[in-house]
């Protein structure tokens, strides 16, 4: 039963890391046209230099207000299983017993 449920958990995750992984690297591809195009039609606009300056500062920008937006999230705690604690005190009811039989036969001998 544990090991179907972490079986099942591991599923999960994975399948989530790759449509993660697949999406972000489609993004940051779309992110780089966009960026290469916006720079073109900057450079006929106004100049190389000042076309690279705003495209740039664009980009970082965008990227500093993810990474404060990345740490401003607040994280949801797992959910906890309530068979889980049923199960330790069942384990450790095992292993008193066992300890209690084997302090048992020590001493019958």
């Amino acid at each position: 039963m544990i090991a179907a449920y972490f079986e099942a958990m591991a599923a999960r995750v994975l399948t989530r890391a790759a449509y993660g992984g697949a999406g972000t690297l489609l993004v940051l591809s779309g992110v780089g046209l966009l960026a290469t195009a916006g720079l073109i039609v900057l450079s006929e606009l106004v100049g190389w230099p000042l076309a690279l300056t705003i495209v740039g500062a664009s980009l970082s920008g965008a990227g500093l207000i993810m990474v404060g937006l990345s740490r401003s999230a607040d994280p949801k705690p797992a959910p906890r299983r309530p068979e889980a604690e049923a199960e330790g005190a069942a384990m450790v009811q095992a292993f008193l017993q066992g300890v209690q039989t084997g302090t048992a036969a020590k001493a019958a001998r």
